[in-house]
């Protein structure tokens, strides 16, 4: 884990015209860290590709979506992304429910693109652009009227 950190600390690899961001999410009353967000900002800057992965005790209770939200908010408003991306294993219903509340639609699959958990994986790409209800600014209904904190990206390697 020290490496895959120290790896994405470090920025691409030299030549590849994009920027890495990464944020730690962490409860508000704990202050635990209970998951991570990335985003990579293509070099043209008006698309990005986004990932989050969190433990699973604390999914289905809206962390992945606010977190998710404030992340597009923040790429649309720094960055004037307008076309996101992100790809998930087709066997994970919930984040394909999760980005599919957020307005990403499907747009292909490739098929055996993941080896997980002991075998060959699907994988969806899905999209939204600028228009989609989070690129519009609003929120999901997951958020559950809780305020979507501004986030400011990490200074990064690249673009």
């Amino acid at each position: 884990m020290a490496l895959r950190i120290q790896r994405r600390v470090r920025g691409p690899p030299a030549g590849r015209p994009e920027r890495w961001l990464n944020w730690v999410v962490r409860q508000r009353t704990t202050h635990r860290v209970i998951g991570t967000l990335q985003a990579t900002v293509r070099a043209d800057r008006r698309r990005a590709s986004v990932a989050y992965l969190f433990a699973p005790q604390y999914w289905g209770r809206g962390y992945a979506a606010e977190s998710l939200t404030a992340i597009l908010a923040a790429l649309r408003d720094q960055y004037g992304i307008s076309e996101f991306e992100a790809r998930v294993d087709a066997r994970n219903d919930r984040s394909i429910r999760l980005l599919e509340r957020l307005g990403f639609e499907s747009v292909r699959t490739v098929p055996h693109a993941e080896y997980l958990s002991g075998a060959w994986g699907d994988e969806h790409v899905f999209r939204l652009r600028a228009g989609g209800p989070v690129a519009r600014g609003e929120r999901p209904a997951t958020t559950r009227g809780r305020r979507t904190p501004r986030l400011r990206p990490p200074a990064a390697h690249g673009v």
